[in-house]
């Protein structure tokens, strides 16, 4: 290698450090203005290009992020990384078969990612290939124990699948790793109402408000749980509350509707 190609991947590496820097500071906007010249300067750069893609994904440019990506693997084709976010966008289109295969290449190049078995495993259940998406979300709990995301969407497969036990068993071992959740906390809920265990049901939903889940859909759920168990003032509590969040929600509402019915106390005349 001469001075002059070195001295030019120094200055490169460097501009590409600038760059982050900027990114990370928080401004998209002067990132966005610089880029254009910077791939004047450095058109065979596969780490800006993916940096283009990445950029580009996040500010929903979405087909200038897919013209990037593969311009990383023209310069790169054993790019994992490169596989694995332009495999994410696909799923961000709805091109769900071509995510699958472009995950499919991520992980022939790096078949220890735990990551990327999750986001196979996601593209599938979407895809509906519920069967091969439990596998996918095994083989990233296999690499990863720990790993929060898998353990959650296999249970929500599952459930899907209505293995209920299964299901159960998954969102607890998520909730083992991180128990700070509304979302998990949420989905519990809901398996457990659909089985109708309404106290453990309220319990966990109890719970989401609790770290801050306090959204309409929680609400609505402790509504219809009460409502199930006959105890409708409180219900129709709950169906209040959710509304003052989403007033919007038609079932919310056809829900108040009906326990005002059934709450009020009607005089007959005549």
């Amino acid at each position: 290698m001469t001075v002059q190609n070195t001295k030019y991947l120094v200055a490169e590496a460097q501009a590409f450090r600038e760059l982050k820097q900027v990114y990370q500071s928080g401004r998209i906007d002067i990132v966005l203005t610089i880029l254009p010249n910077l791939l004047k300067l450095y058109p065979n750069s596969a780490d800006l290009w993916n940096f283009v893609g990445a950029v580009s994904f996040e500010t929903d440019q979405l087909d200038t992020a897919e013209v990037a990506f593969k311009k990383v693997l023209e310069l790169k084709p054993d790019s994992d990384i490169a596989w694995f976010n332009l495999a994410n966008l696909m799923v961000s289109k709805g091109c769900f078969d071509a995510a699958i295969q472009y995950f499919g290449e991520s992980l022939k190049i790096n078949p220890n990612s735990a990551n990327t078995f999750n986001n196979l495993g996601n593209a599938l259940k979407d895809a509906g290939h519920l069967q091969e998406a439990i596998l996918s979300f095994n083989k990233a709990i296999k690499i990863e124990p720990d790993h929060f995301d898998a353990h959650f969407n296999l249970a929500v497969v599952l459930q899907c699948l209505g293995d209920f036990g299964a299901s159960y068993l998954s969102y607890i071992e998520a909730n083992k790793i991180r128990d700070d959740e509304p979302k998990l906390k949420h989905h519990i809920g809901v398996l457990l109402q659909e089985q109708s265990r309404h106290k453990e049901a309220l319990e966990w939903y109890h719970q989401a408000i609790e770290l801050g889940g306090n959204d309409s859909a929680t609400l609505h759920n402790i509504s219809d749980a009460h409502n199930e168990q006959g105890a409708y003032d409180l219900a129709l509590k709950y169906v209040e509350q959710a509304l003052l969040l989403n007033p919007k929600n038609t079932n919310s509402v056809n829900l108040a509707l009906n326990l005002t019915l059934k709450t009020c106390d009607w005089i007959s005349s005549g």
